[in-house]
């Protein structure tokens, strides 16, 4: 036992406490109520308003439990009185702090949300809402195949939110060099899906549409002149890969 200003309560005395106030000085003291306890900082806050502080619940399974529990609560009390001398009020301190960290949380939440929404999840997901149940089965796994035959790994696995104008613009414009009307669709259809993402806070801006004065500014097009010439016994690979394509002119070229 300390002396008659604090700590007035033993370790034995928060063990076998029958329901009640138990004052162990110095603002705190340990309430019981049906059998279980917690503890309570009475203060005077520095604007002069009277309030009581929680401090968490009782643990007493036994004298050394009992005896930690006090412990704890003093020093949960000493650290008010600290904020208390400086001029602060200990519970509006405290459901400050649990602000930043709700805030915090809610930032690491996010980032992971937006970390695991890459390109191809998110393409993926607008595919299985709004393309599949609309169209016909083989529009639907060709819009798909697109996507995922032509779009870089780099980009397909970027989280949506971090994918640029620039690096769409990269692989679309050498995309429309080599198959213009397959380009032109896949850059359409990142389009909806980036569209789609915006909507649903995965992502910002629209890098797929903003793309689209760039391919017309850009100096590539079909390249002029005699056309590369393709050896014989590279034919039937040529052709195999030819039926794969989408489009009038892949089948016009196959014939």
């Amino acid at each position: 036992m300390a002396s008659n200003g604090i700590h007035r309560l033993s370790a034995r005395q928060v063990q076998t406490a029958a329901d009640g106030d138990y004052a162990d000085g110095g603002g705190l003291l340990l309430r019981i109520a049906g059998g279980s306890g917690s503890w309570v900082f009475r203060y005077t806050s520095p604007a002069g308003k009277r309030r009581e502080m929680g401090l968490g619940k009782l643990v007493r399974n036994d004298l050394a439990a009992a005896g930690k529990s006090l412990t704890g609560a003093r020093d949960a009390a000493d650290d008010a009185r600290r904020l208390i001398r400086d001029g602060k009020d200990p519970i509006d301190v405290r459901n400050a702090e649990r602000e930043r960290a709700r805030q915090a949380l809610e930032i690491k939440v996010e980032a992971s949300r937006k970390a695991k929404a890459t390109l191809a999840r998110v393409a993926r997901d607008y595919w299985e809402r709004v393309i599949e149940p609309t169209r016909t089965a083989k529009h639907g796994a060709q819009w798909l195949a697109s996507l995922e035959n032509h779009v870089p790994d780099a980009l397909w696995h970027k989280p949506i939110a971090e994918v640029t104008g620039p690096e769409l613009l990269d692989f679309v414009a050498d995309l429309q060099l080599k198959i213009p009307e397959t380009a032109s669709r896949i850059r359409q259809r990142l389009e909806a899906v980036f569209d789609d993402a915006e909507f649903r806070g995965v992502s910002t801006g629209n890098p797929a549409r903003a793309i689209r004065r760039k391919l017309r500014e850009t100096k590539k097009g079909r390249q002029r002149g005699s056309f590369a010439a393709l050896p014989y016994a590279q034919a039937p690979a040529f052709l195999a890969e030819l039926r794969e394509r989408e489009g009038i002119s892949a089948r016009a070229l196959e014939f």
